[in-house]
C-alpha cells in the first residue's frame, strides 16, 4: 500500500524488512520494484539481477510471472 500511495521510502523499508525476515522470490522482486519506483537505477539492477539468479525460489509458484517479467525490466534499463 505504501508504494501505491507513493511512499517509496517507507515501502522500500518494509519490503527490505520482509526480505531480511524470510527471503523469497517475492521479497526480492518487491525490493527491486520499490527501487525502480524510487528511481534508483543502480539498486534496481542489483536487485533484479539477484531475483533472476534466484530462479529456484521463483519458478513453479506465484513469483514465476514476476521472474519472467524481470527480464524485460532489466532490458528496458540497459537499453
Amino acid at each position: 500500500m505504501e508504494l501505491a500511495y507513493s511512499n517509496k521510502d517507507r515501502a522500500l523499508e518494509l519490503f527490505s524488512l520482509a526480505d531480511k525476515a524470510k527471503r523469497s522470490g517475492m521479497t526480492i522482486e518487491a525490493v527491486a520494484h520499490a527501487y525502480e519506483a524510487s528511481g534508483n537505477t543502480e539498486q534496481t539492477i542489483v536487485w533484479y539481477e539477484l531475483f533472476l539468479g534466484s530462479a529456484g525460489t521463483s519458478l513453479g509458484w506465484a513469483a514465476q510471472q514476476d521472474w519472467l517479467v524481470a527480464h524485460y525490466y532489466l532490458a528496458r534499463i540497459y537499453f
